[in-house]
Formats: C-alpha cells, sequence, structure tokens
C-alpha cells in the first residue's frame, strides 16, 4: 500500500522535508554564529553597540524576525 496514491504528493513531501532540513542547518549556523558573538562581547573584543549591529545584521542574513534573547 502506498501512502501517497498520487506521486506528485510524494514528490511534494519529499521537497517539504529537505526545506525542514535546510532551515534547521541555517538555523543552527545562525545560533552558531550568535554563540561566537557572544563570546567576543564576554572577552570585552567588542562593545555593546558593535554587538547590537552586528546581531542585526546576522538576523537579516538569516531571516530572523525576532529576538527572543533580548
Amino acid at each position: 500500500m502506498r501512502l501517497f496514491p498520487d506521486s506528485r504528493l510524494q514528490d511534494s513531501f519529499a521537497v517539504t522535508k529537505g526545506e525542514n532540513e535546510m532551515d534547521g542547518k541555517k538555523l543552527l549556523r545562525y545560533t552558531m554564529q550568535l554563540a561566537m558573538l557572544k563570546q567576543l562581547l564576554t572577552k570585552r573584543l567588542i562593545d555593546e553597540n558593535e554587538y547590537s549591529l552586528i546581531q542585526k545584521r546576522l538576523m537579516k542574513d538569516y531571516g530572523i524576525v525576532s529576538n527572543i534573547t533580548a
């Protein structure tokens, strides 16, 4: 028994799964970069203003619309 009798439905499911995997990888990369940025701030290699500017740029680049850490 086929889960999706119409092969087009199977294809769209595979695309959706692939997109979710890509979103997960993208979110992981963003999180890692944000953690590294926080380390720079903690070690006083950048100041609060630089941190804020870089964080906003990362959010824009990765399509993050909300900062839940604020």
